[in-house]
């Protein structure tokens, strides 16, 4: 891939550039299957990804983790994630706490990833599968018009150091038994419950009824 810079870039010894910062990322009609891993990692701004399959990827299918220690890219900002199907995601080796999984390494204590939509998708949990969403230093996360399939009372979501999370709209099939609890604040240090804030996850946002969208 070539880079261009089109104007001058002013310097100095220490300054950290990231030239993989592109201005707009778009994935259309994307599929991974039986992956040994991550079904993508995405460190980037501005990202558009509709109309993908995820299928039985042993860690988390949509991966968001910024290196804030080596600096690999930014913290995603301006994501939308829209009409994926995802089946049978997170049920192996580096298996996290949500098939879509935010978690910046090494976690902080302010969010660095912002402006999260998930909408119109369809997801089939495993038998391994964790939760949903894990969302470790996020601001500004809409769930929305999603059909979720699962086999456990276990909560879709896990919070920590996050802000402004808010759901609408979804449809919950839980196959085995109910669940009490759609999230829960991770305890794991650093997260500290008073570091979140305006969650809005009430059990009326999952108890629509429709047919999967994908």
């Amino acid at each position: 891939m070539l880079f261009l810079f089109d104007s001058p870039v002013n310097v100095s010894v220490g300054d950290w550039a990231y030239v993989a910062d592109r201005l707009t990322v778009t994935i259309r009609n994307f599929t991974v299957e039986n992956n040994r891993g991550r079904g993508a990692l995405l460190e980037a701004r501005n990202i558009d990804m509709q109309h993908s399959t995820f299928n039985r990827t042993s860690a988390p299918a949509l991966f968001f983790q910024p290196s804030m220690f080596w600096r690999e890219g930014p913290g995603a900002r301006n994501v939308t994630l829209s009409n994926n199907l995802y089946i049978n995601c997170n049920e192996g080796i580096s298996q996290h706490k949500g098939i879509i999984t935010f978690l910046p390494d090494p976690v902080q204590t302010n969010p660095v990833i912002e402006d999260i939509r998930i909408e119109s998708s369809t997801f089939y949990f495993g038998n391994f599968s964790q939760g949903l969403i894990q969302g470790n230093n996020v601001n500004n996360v809409l769930l929305t018009g999603n059909y979720i399939a699962t086999n456990s009372s276990q909560p879709l979501i896990t919070i920590c150091n996050s802000r402004n999370m808010t759901a609408s709209n979804n449809t919950v099939i839980d196959t085995q038994s109910k669940i009490q609890e759609y999230y829960v604040f991770d305890e794991t240090s650093p997260c500290q419950m008073n570091l979140s804030s305006l969650i809005d996850l009430p059990p009326s946002a999952f108890n629509s009824s429709f047919l999967p969208p994908v």
